[in-house]
């Protein structure tokens, strides 16, 4: 278990690095995704279409952009979940 720590937090430098400018170009990307949907036809209906096979077809694609940022927040209560068994 306490192995699992240590790959954790060896890699975590790198991990929040890139959170750090996701979180930055989040907005922009936002903006872009938003842009292309109402300007570029071919890519509202590849959205549209993929929207529709993927399995989390209940999110729209904008709302999976985002989940990344939610994720950092679990990674603590999951390592403790972890140190438990």
């Amino acid at each position: 278990v306490s192995a699992i720590g240590g790959c954790f937090f060896s890699s975590a430098e790198d991990l929040f690095r890139a959170y750090s400018v996701f979180v930055e170009n989040h907005q922009v990307s936002m903006d872009a995704v938003a842009k292309s949907l109402q300007e570029n036809a071919k890519f509202a209906a590849f959205v549209k279409e993929a929207e529709a096979k993927s399995p989390l077809s209940h999110f729209p694609f904008t709302t999976l952009l985002s989940l990344p940022m939610n994720q950092i927040t679990k990674y603590e209560k999951a390592l403790y979940s972890i140190l438990c068994y």
